[in-house]
């Protein structure tokens, strides 16, 4: 996978701490929705969309907040997923 999340718009899925630690987000990617790392210099709360910037090791990248992520409400908007519209077996 590597380079190719670099860029995309992806889903904070477990909180990134910011200097305490990384988080997860989910990236689509290639059709599919995977899960990664996530390191961030800002907290980051789930629910919240994030443009990944660069790679941070293998498997996990650096994400800065996105600019559209403030109208997202983490309680009432669903997350990607297994069930999200265009994924493949869902209705």
């Amino acid at each position: 996978m590597g380079e190719s999340a670099i860029g995309k718009l992806a889903t904070v899925v477990s909180r990134v701490r910011g200097a305490a630690g990384p988080g997860e987000v989910c990236i689509l990617v290639g059709g599919t929705y995977e899960t990664f790392l996530a390191y961030s210099e800002t907290v980051l709360e789930r629910g919240r969309e994030v443009l990944v910037v660069s790679s941070h090791s293998p498997g996990s990248f650096n994400v800065v907040p996105s600019a559209s992520s403030a109208d997202r409400n983490p309680y009432t908007d669903p997350l990607p997923g297994p069930d999200a519209h265009g994924v493949a077996g869902a209705n």
